[in-house]
C-alpha cells in the first residue's frame, strides 16, 4: 500500500495525474484501448452489478487469490462486496486498476466513492472511513526449504535485527507490518521533511537489506533463484501464484519454497469510502448492516468455500485451491 505522505502529493494532483498517465487497468473485465480520456476513466471501464435504486462506484485491483478478473466473479472479495451491497439495496459499479491508481481515485473520492481491499492504517483515518473487516489471511516470510536462516518467527514480531545478513523480497509501495517497514525503510523515500526523514533513516537499520519488486510473483521467482534469502508475503497469495504461473517455469518450486510459521501478521481487509464522497457515512454503515447480514445466514462462508478457501472456525481461511 502507499503511504499516506505520497498518497497526499498524488491526490491533490490527481486531475493532473489522471488525465496525463491515462494507463489501462491491469487485465480488465471488457475493451479497453490506450490513452482514454481520463474524466471518464471509472465509467469507460466499470461493470455494474444489481438494480438496487442506490449506486455504489469502487475502484479494485487484481491480487488473485481475493480478487481478479481472471477468476469466477472476479473473486470472493470481489463477489462478497457486491452480495453486501445488494442485500441493502445497492447497484454495485466496479472497475479494476493499477493499485497505485485504485488507491489515489478511492482515496481521492471525485470519480468514485472509494476502493477495496485495503489493509487497516491509521494514517489513513484523516481521508477514508474504513468498513467492519472481512477474511483475507496471514502473511509473513517465504524463504527457501534448503536454507536454515537460524531465527524464529513470531505473531506480532517487532526486532528484526537477525535478519540483517540476509536480502529481504518486499512489494514496492505496499505496507507489510509498521515495525518491519521502519526496519527496512520501507516508505522512507516518501518522507519530505528532513528530520522526519532523518529519524526514520535512524530506525531503518535493515534499509540496505531491502530488495523491492513490483509484484509478489516477481519476489517469488527471485527467492527461488536465490536473489534474496526472505520475501513477505501472505501465503495464499504465494501458492496461488506458484500453482498458477510459477510452477511452469520452475516444475519443483512447491517444494523448494516453504512459508515460516507462525505468521508475522493476521490481516483482515476493508472496504474503504472516502470522506469526499457525498453521504460517506451512510454508504459505509449500509455496507456494514450488508455484511453482517450475508454473514449472519451463511452466504460469506459459501462465498469463500467456493473459491477454494477453507475455514475451522468462520473467522480465518486458508486457501487450499479448487
Amino acid at each position: 500500500m502507499l503511504s499516506f505522505s505520497r498518497f497526499i502529493c498524488i491526490a491533490l494532483l490527481i486531475g493532473f495525474l489522471l488525465s496525463a498517465c491515462g494507463d489501462s487497468a491491469d487485465e480488465p473485465p471488457q475493451d479497453q484501448s490506450e490513452g482514454v480520456n481520463s474524466s471518464g476513466v471509472f465509467d469507460q471501464f466499470k461493470q455494474c452489478y444489481g438494480d438496487g435504486d442506490k449506486t455504489i462506484n469502487l475502484t479494485t485491483l487484481n491480487w488473485q487469490p481475493y480478487i481478479g478478473v481472471d477468476m469466477r466473479n472476479y473473486g470472493p472479495i470481489h463477489e462478497l462486496v457486491v452480495a453486501a451491497y445488494n442485500r441493502q439495496g445497492y447497484r454495485v459499479c466496479t472497475a479494476f486498476f493499477t493499485w497505485e491508481r485504485t488507491n489515489t481515485m478511492g482515496i481521492a473520492g471525485q470519480q468514485v466513492d472509494g476502493y477495496f481491499p485495503e489493509y487497516y492504517s491509521k494514517d489513513y483515518e484523516e481521508v477514508l472511513v474504513f468498513s467492519k473487516g472481512y477474511p483475507a489471511g496471514p502473511a509473513g516470510f517465504y524463504k527457501r526449504a534448503d536454507k536454515d536462516l537460524g531465527f524464529q518467527t513470531r505473531l506480532g514480531m517487532e526486532d528484526f535485527h537477525a535478519l540483517q545478513p540476509y536480502r529481504i523480497g518486499v512489494v514496492r509501495g505496499y505496507v507489510n507490518t509498521a515495525p518491519l517497514d521502519a526496519a527496512i525503510g520501507q516508505f522512507m523515500d516518501d518522507i519530505e521533511d528532513p528530520e522526519a526523514k532523518a529519524r526514520a533513516g535512524e530506525q531503518a537499520y535493515l534499509n540496505e537489506n531491502r530488495d523491492p519488486a513490483d509484484s509478489d510473483e516477481q519476489n517469488l521467482e527471485k527467492l527461488y533463484n536465490d536473489r534474496v534469502q526472505l520475501v513477505f508475503i501472505d501465503p495464499n497469495v504465494a501458492k496461488y501464484h506458484i500453482n498458477n504461473s510459477l510452477k511452469r517455469r520452475y516444475p519443483d518450486i512447491e517444494s523448494e519454497l516453504e512459508f515460516m510459521t507462525p505468521p508475522l501478521i493476521i490481516h483482515k481487509v476493508y472496504t474503504c469510502i472516502s470522506r469526499s464522497a457525498p453521504d460517506y457515512e451512510r454508504k459505509i454503515a449500509d455496507f456494514n448492516a450488508g455484511l453482517d447480514a450475508i454473514n449472519r445466514d451463511g452466504t460469506l462462508r459459501k462465498i469463500m468455500e467456493s473459491h477454494g478457501f477453507q475455514t475451522t472456525d468462520g473467522v480465518n481461511y486458508q486457501y487450499v485451491g479448487i
